[in-house]
């Protein structure tokens, strides 16, 4: 007896079934945005050295870089290739060791140095990449150090038997690591690219040598600034301002 059209049809699709079977749709992978990508380095060892984001050629996003252990080392964060926002460092251990408040691409802000700790030990202020004035750095027992060097001035006045008068730089606590600038501190912060620096410095004391001719005289001020590295390797900035008035008759 011949079986009805729509049960022979019934009979056809469960085969037609059976021999493919049925597949849900496979999850959504996670699209990357239009010409980003993540370009990372490796030590010999095989170890995340760094991971560098990118966006259209352009340095843009996190930018880490790894010990060899595989603990983060720093962070950094880049817009348009340009660090933007605080950029940290860290200890092996995972503390903080440092943050350093960038804006296009220069340190703008106060940095910030930790202990291994994770104590607060210093504060060190920037301004449009310039090392400023305000250096606060903290003892073991987070009490804020108080007693800086200042710069002591003598002068040695030569100009009868060489027609030369010397002004003579020293720091206060006889650092060694100092550098010394004639101008002035632009904004009241840095020091300015106009400031002429002294050549002549030996083991922290510098010389200023003024020639001056018979006939000659000087009435001014001048104003003195040093740069002095701190037993933290900060740099503190401390000026002076001395009134120089000679004559060579």
């Amino acid at each position: 007896m011949n079986k009805p059209v729509w049960l022979r049809c019934l009979v056809i699709i469960f085969m037609l079934q059976s021999c493919f079977p049925y597949k849900s749709p496979a999850p959504e992978k996670q699209q990357e945005s239009p010409g980003y990508h993540v370009k990372k380095i490796y030590y010999q060892n095989g170890a995340l050295h760094k991971e560098i984001a990118y966006a259209y050629g352009s340095q843009q996003g996190m930018a880490k870089e790894y010990y060899k252990s595989g603990k983060i080392f720093q962070e950094v964060m880049y817009e348009n290739n340009f660090r933007e926002g605080v950029a940290r460092r860290y200890f092996e251990s995972g503390v903080v060791s440092q943050e350093t408040p960038y804006h296009l691409n220069q340190m703008h802000g106060v940095q910030k140095r930790y202990r291994r700790s994770g104590d607060l030990m210093a504060e060190v202020p920037y301004y449009e990449g310039h090392l400023c004035t305000g250096l606060k750095e903290y003892t073991i027992d987070g009490k804020l150090k108080q007693r800086y060097p200042i710069i002591e001035v003598t002068t040695v006045d030569q100009i009868k038997d060489s027609a030369t008068y010397t002004i003579r730089l020293r720091m206060s606590d006889d650092s060694k690591g100092v550098e010394y600038f004639v101008g002035d501190l632009s904004e009241g912060k840095y020091i300015s690219m106009e400031a002429s620096r002294v050549t002549d410095v030996k083991n922290g004391v510098g010389e200023i040598n003024i020639s001056l001719p018979r006939g000659s005289y000087v009435n001014e001020k001048v104003n003195i600034i040093a740069k002095v590295k701190t037993s933290q390797s900060n740099y503190y900035i401390t000026q002076s301002e001395l009134h120089v008035a000679i004559e060579n008759r």
